[in-house]
Order: C-alpha cells, then structure tokens, then sequence
C-alpha cells in the first residue's frame, strides 16, 4: 500500500504593483486547489499568512501551478494559465512561499527558501 505524505505550506503575498490592490486572487495546484481572496491590500503592503496549501512529499518534483490575478484601479492583471514552478523537497521541508507582484516589471515573483525566485509576466485581463 502507497500512503501519500500530504502536508500544508503557507503562501505570504506582496504587493509591489505601485498602488493598492482592491482584489487579489490566488491560486495554488498541485493535487489540490488551494486559494483565497483578499481585497484592499496596499502598496509595499505584506500579508503573512495569507494561505495555505498542500505539499506532497517524498515523490521528488511535483508539479506545482501558481496563479495570481488582481485588480487594481489602474486595471486587471493576470498570470497565464499553469505557470509552473515546482516546489523541490528542499523547500518543501520548510513549507513556505513568497508571492509578490512587481508593477514596474509587470511580474508575478514566486520566492522559495531554498530554490530562490521565480518569475512569470502578467498580463491585462479583459
């Protein structure tokens, strides 16, 4: 019998957009959906804690997906679809995980621990 090892991570979120963000959404896949809502969240604002998600471990690379979308005064932005960015098991031992947006770069920022940064472009939703 195969017993999965499941465990939760917690996800900070950052903004760095350059002006508030009146809502934000984000998202986390693996074996699980994971994500939350959260609204009025200030410019170089940092919200620890602000969700969990599940890790998977002792199956080496999984395949982790991140999503965030927001929307500001200034428009809605958001990640593509699947943007992938797997969590080593390195990481995973410390369960934690840091996104930011980037206004200048038009960015999503996935930091880990041990693995560093990771970055995707974000575009204007319609």
């Amino acid at each position: 019998m195969n017993i999965e090892k499941l465990s939760g991570g917690i996800a900070s979120f950052e903004n760095h957009w350059g002006e508030e963000i009146l809502m934000a959404n984000l998202q986390h896949t693996s074996i699980r959906l994971a994500s939350i809502s959260l609204g009025g969240i200030q410019n170089n604002e940092l919200i620890e804690n602000a969700f969990e998600y599940i890790i998977q471990h002792d199956v080496g690379q999984t395949s982790d997906y991140w999503r965030v979308h927001i929307v500001t005064l200034s428009g809605s932005y958001t990640t593509p679809d699947g943007f992938f960015c797997s969590i080593s098991e390195e990481d995973k031992k410390i369960g934690r995980v840091k996104l930011s947006v980037d206004g200048k770069n038009k960015q999503l920022n996935v930091t880990y621990p041990v693995s560093g940064t990771f970055s995707t472009k974000m575009s204007m939703y319609y």
